[in-house]
């Protein structure tokens, strides 16, 4: 909470107190990008020109899953989570 009342307002947050954890959502948040690009390809019919990048994005997010887990449950007693609800 007090990390979060420093923030500029409308900005993207930067977990400065868990920089792992901020590279980790970083990293899923790419993957939620890539995925719904080549969702809107495959709709729009460019299916075979993104397969390849499709099978590395499944491997690619199977690893950052794993990671942001692994991290999450190494530190589960440390992570404060910040309802601002």
């Amino acid at each position: 909470p007090e990390l979060r009342k420093k923030a500029p307002r409308y900005k993207r947050w930067n977990n400065t107190a868990d920089p792992v954890m901020q590279k980790l959502a970083d990293a899923i948040a790419d993957d939620f990008h890539a995925y719904w690009r080549i969702d809107a390809a495959i709709d729009a019919g460019e299916w075979q020109t993104h397969a390849a990048e499709a099978e590395k994005l499944i491997s690619k997010i199977s690893a950052d899953t794993k990671a942001a887990l692994a991290h999450l449950e190494a530190n589960s007693g440390k992570i404060k989570v910040d309802d601002p609800y």
